[in-house]
């Protein structure tokens, strides 16, 4: 019983580090990160999720210069990319998560 009350509580602290680290994130890169305040343990799993795929399939994905936030598996990427053709790779990636129902990507190209 205690590994379990364990357990949740080592998950919900990763959950409330991860929106930390979002709102952190968002405030360097001048976003308002009130968005980020609203979103439920479910959404904050989901953005953590997105995030694992990310580093797992786009090799020089930078978790510095993307926001990811998602509300009810709509997934919202505000961020910088080097390309149009990354900036669609990191949606097309992150779509492919389950849970997404779908992708805005609002990402600026770094010229």
């Amino acid at each position: 019983m205690k590994s379990t009350s364990l357990l949740a509580l080592l998950f919900v602290g990763s959950l409330f580090l991860t929106a930390q680290a979002a709102v952190d994130a968002g405030v360097k890169a001048g976003y308002d990160h009130s968005i980020l305040l609203q979103q439920t343990p479910m959404d904050l799993e989901l953005n953590k999720k997105v995030q694992q795929q990310l580093r797992s399939t786009i090799i020089n994905y930078n978790p510095n210069k993307l926001i990811i936030y998602s509300q009810n598996g709509v997934v919202t990427l505000k961020g910088t990319a080097g390309s149009h053709a990354e900036a669609d790779r990191i949606a097309s990636e992150a779509a492919q998560v389950p849970g997404v129902k779908s992708v805005n990507q609002n990402m600026q190209i770094d010229k």
